[in-house]
């Protein structure tokens, strides 16, 4: 695989992260904004979490559609999803419509996770492929620090304003059409394998693991929510809050 390509993967591959922190901060604000709704209290956390929602309602349709047509156009699909329906909640005046345009942000989030894991997936094998994932992960999580401090900070002046940074999708639907080796079409089709007699036990294995994941994400998923409620009980700005 190629560098370009690679940094290309990583760049989209940071761009879900945003999806909660970047929008945290300025949740108490959020949340006065819209007071005269009724149950603003729920509201408000399925602004953050409805995203979540509709990862976990369609990642395995477009894995699916990967499969038939190819990482590029769910890709190119996606970044725009992210980019179009990203940026609405700046201009949103209604609660419930904010949560609609997130779950097809959410979608294109899915898009954008399914197609760069494929894609490390596609390139490498064994040990190489454990290190580009590691390399992955670490990569987004100092994204993640930066875009939550980024969003603090914006988050001073308005609470919306943090939504435009969701437009740096944009730019890279260019970079993706531009460069040629992200156009390669349909996987091939998996090889069939004879039974393994573990069969059962690596089922298990996978289970046990779906379970911790499923743990770990979950109280993960809580602090973008409930966290910055806390601090701002504590009377902590929005700037002070991104660096918890």
């Amino acid at each position: 695989m190629q560098k370009r390509a690679l940094t290309i993967t990583f760049l989209c591959a940071a761009l879900p992260v945003m999806m909660a922190v970047l929008l945290s901060p300025g949740l108490p604000a959020l949340q006065k904004e819209f007071m005269g709704e009724p149950e603003i209290q729920v509201l408000s956390k399925l602004v953050i979490m409805t995203p979540a929602l509709a990862i976990a309602a369609t990642a395995g349709l477009l894995g699916f559609l990967i499969d038939r047509w190819g990482r590029f156009p769910i890709l190119l699909i996606s970044l725009l999803l992210f980019g179009l329906f990203g940026v609405q909640g700046y201009w949103a005046e209604d609660i419930y419509a904010l949560i609609v345009t997130r779950f097809f942000f959410g979608i294109g989030v899915a898009g954008i996770m399914t197609t760069t894991s494929t894609t490390l997936a596609e390139h490498f094998d064994g040990l190489p492929l454990r290190r580009m994932l590691g390399f992955q992960a670490g990569f987004m999580g100092l994204w993640g620090i930066v875009f939550q401090v980024f969003g603090g900070f914006l988050a001073e002046t308005s609470w919306r304003s943090p939504f435009l940074l969701y437009a740096i999708a944009f730019p890279l639907v260019f970079i993706v059409i531009l460069d040629r080796t992200m156009h390669q079409g349909k996987l091939p089709a998996p090889v069939q394998q004879s039974p393994d007699r573990r069969t059962s036990r690596n089922i298990l294995r996978i289970l046990l693991l779906v379970l911790l994941s499923t743990t770990i994400m979950t109280l993960f998923a809580l602090l973008p929510v409930q966290g910055p409620l806390f601090f701002h009980d504590l009377n902590f700005s929005p700037k002070r809050t991104a660096f918890f």
